[in-house]
């Protein structure tokens, strides 16, 4: 998990809320793929480097993104959905991320989170 730990509290009667994440993946030595997984939960948000935890959402399976030119150049990602959530609880939104190869690290920058609640 990258330890995101945006949070939003929904507050309409059976609110939909639009959640859209975005960034670049990248890996630390090579130009390995990267799979990169929205989820979010309840509760406290897990902390970078943590076991993933929480609901998925996105497309049904996490993205495979990659392999860039270089291990610097990253590769542009964005999870998109819309949730229906219950009001008045408090949600985090986090990302899965792994690589293709399990001796090389995977990182994300340039993150941007935005949660929007649909009338």
């Amino acid at each position: 998990m990258m330890g995101l730990a945006a949070a939003f509290t929904p507050s309409n009667a059976a609110p939909q809320v639009l959640v859209i994440i975005t960034g670049v993946a990248a890996t630390a030595t090579g130009a390995q793929t990267v799979t990169v997984g929205g989820r979010y939960g309840t509760g406290t948000a897990p902390a970078n480097a943590a076991a993933v935890t929480g609901t998925r959402f996105g497309p049904a399976a996490d993205a495979v993104v990659g392999p860039a030119a270089a291990a610097a150049a990253g590769v542009p990602f964005t999870v998109t959905d819309v949730l229906t959530l219950s009001p008045g609880v408090a949600y985090w939104f986090d990302l899965a991320v792994a690589t293709g190869n399990a001796s090389d690290a995977a990182s994300v920058t340039s993150v941007k989170v935005v949660t929007v609640e649909l009338p």
